[in-house]
């Protein structure tokens, strides 16, 4: 019995000895905590936990004001590069919800389309095809609940004239003639219109010292119309001057410019500014463009809305304007949105040569990386146009080689100064890669990029992968395949990578050759990243010259 007992003791003693040591192991690490209190260690790192700062889901830094989600512990920065400039707007705390957690406010499903709206007053937010059809702009969008609310709002401060106010309430109103209505025709009476007419006109050209007369003049030449908005006579002294400017025009162009011709302006010519005129609008020139001597010295440029002509003197320009028979680019119209106001047309440089050299020498005001504006002949240029009372207004353009000797699908990109920040040039983007789709091509854009193009395509590049992970989130689905994402946008698996890399959204690790998917930038962006102008593909009439067989698999062109 002694026996077993000293064994047990035995036994025993090895096991209180190694609890000891625990036991010390712990306090040890307690009193190198806290050395000076170790009876209150646990309150201290809860209040260490308590002042760790949280940082942002967007741009990951713990510096600002974070405003709070409602609905989920999130916390973004209250600036315009992480919460959106327009969603500013509506941002009350307690009431701000995170784009990851905002639902469409009709079929409370994920927001993943570029077509997207948010009220600018409640904040809801609306899938494209979802929101209420109401006038407002996209910048300052309201839903159809918040439209009366602001229209009550604004139509009270507004102060009416004094012709609009009724002094006698019981008189019933006087009849008005609708625009749909329309009177009798009275043989008698539009004689009489036709003679008031003429005699105008005989009076405007004895004010002028106008010998020639209505009879004489071409039948083949633009007459004046009572219908027209403008009175304009077009006289034949006014002809014989502008075919007069139109062959010396014509000589100037059709002569190369010479080799010593600076593509940069010079210090001494950058200090006098130089403004060029198109359309109603005015723009300061950045760059000299290689026009004429005339025209390139000459403090005001002055350029045809429709045919693109350029003038020095603005006589010789409203008489050109006055004569000018074109209302829209040459060549084919392959695209048409009539809700939009838009169209697009397809110029092939060989056949309208100096159409697209006028296109060209306009583009190198605005562009440093412009150098190419003789040789049009291999290029094809896909022009935007607004709808307006007079015709299709350039707003943009691109041009596309024909051949490409690398894997280029878009040549130079340009957006007019009087239409920027109107979504044009993304949506001209969009139509390239479009194109590329229908030849089954996968291209990138011919570098060097001017600087506002680089910062457009990355931000296209940007938002298309956005959506695609928000609409992966709302299939429920779990497999990224970067090449799957090249053939259904067009764009090219190295500018995938490179938009994924930048946006944080891949992740390498150093040890291995694998990489995970982060896909919260893309879920806590604000709804105006991905919110761009679109081609809908059921509105673009464009086939490739080469037709393609079902079966034709993805290419580059540089392959081709």
């Amino acid at each position: 019995m002694r026996t077993r007992a000293m064994l047990k003791n035995g036994r025993k003693k090895p096991e209180e000895e190694k609890g000891r040591k625990m036991k010390k192991a712990r306090k040890e690490k307690k009193n190198r905590k806290n050395k000076h209190s170790p009876m209150k260690t646990r309150a201290l790192e809860k209040k260490d936990k308590k002042e760790t700062k949280s940082a942002c889901r967007v741009c990951v830094e713990e510096d600002g004001d974070l405003i709070k989600c409602a609905r989920c512990p999130a916390e973004i920065h209250m600036t315009k590069k992480c919460i959106g400039l327009r969603e500013l707007k509506y941002v009350e705390p307690g009431k701000w919800i995170c784009p990851r957690c905002a639902l469409c406010h009709i079929c409370n499903k994920f927001i993943d389309d570029a077509s997207n709206r948010i009220c600018f007053h409640c904040g809801h937010a609306f899938h494209g095809h979802c929101a209420p059809k109401t006038s407002s702009s996209v910048d300052e969008w309201l839903c159809d609940l918040c439209c009366p609310f602001i229209g009550e709002a604004d139509a009270s401060s507004v102060k009416l004239p004094l012709a609009k106010i009724s002094r006698t309430p019981n008189r019933k109103p006087r009849k008005s003639v609708s625009a749909t209505q329309r009177l009798p025709w009275c043989p008698g009476l539009q004689e009489q219109r036709d003679q008031i007419h003429n005699s105008i006109v005989d009076h405007y050209k004895r004010c002028h010292n106008i010998s020639v007369s209505s009879d004489e003049m071409d039948p083949e030449k633009p007459s004046t119309s009572r219908h027209e908005d403008d009175f304009v006579v077009v006289t034949d002294t006014d002809w014989e001057l502008h075919n007069a400017a139109t062959n010396s025009h014509l000589d100037m162009v059709d002569d190369p410019p010479s080799p010593e011709l600076p593509l940069h302006p010079s210090p001494e010519s950058s200090e006098s500014e130089q403004y060029i005129n198109y359309f109603n609008g005015r723009s300061k020139c950045i760059y000299q463009s290689p026009y004429p001597d005339e025209i390139r010295n000459a403090p005001e440029i002055y350029v045809c809305a429709f045919c693109l002509r350029s003038y020095s003197d603005k006589p010789e320009y409203v008489n050109h304007a006055n004569c000018c028979k074109w209302r829209h680019p040459p060549g084919n119209e392959i695209y048409r949105d009539v809700a939009e106001r838009i169209s697009v047309f397809e110029v092939d440089g060989i056949v309208e040569r100096e159409y697209c050299r006028q296109l060209c020498l306009l583009a190198k005001v605005f562009l440093s990386s412009k150098t190419l504006y003789h040789e049009v002949d291999t290029f094809k240029f896909y022009i935007l146009c607004e709808h307006t009372t007079k015709g299709f207004v350039i707003r943009g353009y691109f041009s596309k080689e024909k051949n490409p000797s690398k894997n280029n699908n878009l040549s130079c990109l340009l957006t007019l100064p009087v239409a920027r920040r109107s979504g044009y040039g993304k949506l001209l983007i969009d139509l390239s890669y479009q194109l590329s789709l229908r030849e089954k091509k996968i291209g990138s854009p011919e570098h060097p990029l001017s600087d506002l193009g680089l910062l457009t395509y990355r931000s296209y590049w940007k938002a298309v992968i956005f959506a695609h992970i928000r609409k992966m989130k709302n299939n429920k689905e779990t497999v990224f395949s970067v090449k799957d994402l090249s053939h259904a946008t067009g764009i090219h698996q190295s500018d995938l990578l490179q938009t994924l890399v930048e946006s944080r959204i891949i992740h390498f690790r150093k040890e291995s050759s694998n990489c995970f998917l982060n896909p919260n930038p893309a879920y806590y962006a604000p709804l105006s990243m991905i919110r761009r102008r679109t081609v809908k593909p059921e509105l673009l009439i464009w086939k490739p010259e080469n037709p393609l067989s079902p079966g034709t698999k993805f290419t580059t062109y540089s392959a081709s």
